[in-house]
């Protein structure tokens, strides 16, 4: 498993976990895989990544994120933002981290491994010692996993909050020593 920035190589691949993404839709799906629908060329996909990755023409309240495709195989498994830094908004829900597995590819044990592998990117790369991770109360499957990592890794469980009208479970991870064990 690596985790790699968008590359025309897997263009294909990522076509085909949108279309799974697609037609085993959740509620948990993030925006960001919803809008991806819409993109038809690996540049313009590409530029996108790029500018929100710099901090160019991002929508109000959004802070710079890194956007990463998670391989296995030579196929496209996962899709991941890493943000940059938190805003208070951020802190309540959505965190550092969102992340989503193809709907074939769940139960496979790669949400954990690309958690790990974007803590390790995280503190390589920015010096984040921690990473906040929420998710949805009825999401079980993510929370597990997020719990699952922060054991590994270290780390804490903060207070559930509320947004929107629904319960958000959070995590912070420790990052430094993501695979000094």
């Amino acid at each position: 498993m690596e985790l790699i920035l968008p590359t025309k190589k897997y263009w294909n691949s990522f076509k085909d976990c949108l279309k799974d993404f697609h037609d085993n839709p959740t509620p948990y799906d993030t925006e960001a895989v919803k809008k991806s629908f819409d993109i038809s060329d690996f540049q313009t996909y590409k530029e996108k990544t790029k500018q929100k990755q710099f901090g160019k023409n991002l929508l109000e309240g959004n802070v710079p994120y890194t956007t990463f495709w998670a391989i296995q195989d030579d196929t496209v498994v996962g899709l991941l933002n890493l943000r940059h830094y938190l805003t208070d908004a951020l802190k309540i829900r959505g965190g550092n981290i969102a992340y989503n597995i193809r709907p074939s590819e769940r139960r496979k044990g790669y949400a954990s491994l690309c958690l790990k592998l974007i803590c390790k990117y995280a503190w390589d790369n920015f010096n984040i010692s921690e990473l906040l991770i929420t998710c949805h109360e009825n999401n079980t499957a993510s929370y597990g996993v997020m719990k699952k990592v922060m054991q590994e890794n270290g780390g804490h469980k903060d207070l559930d909050t509320v947004s929107d009208n629904h319960l958000v479970k959070r995590v912070w991870i420790k990052t430094k020593n993501s695979f000094d064990k």
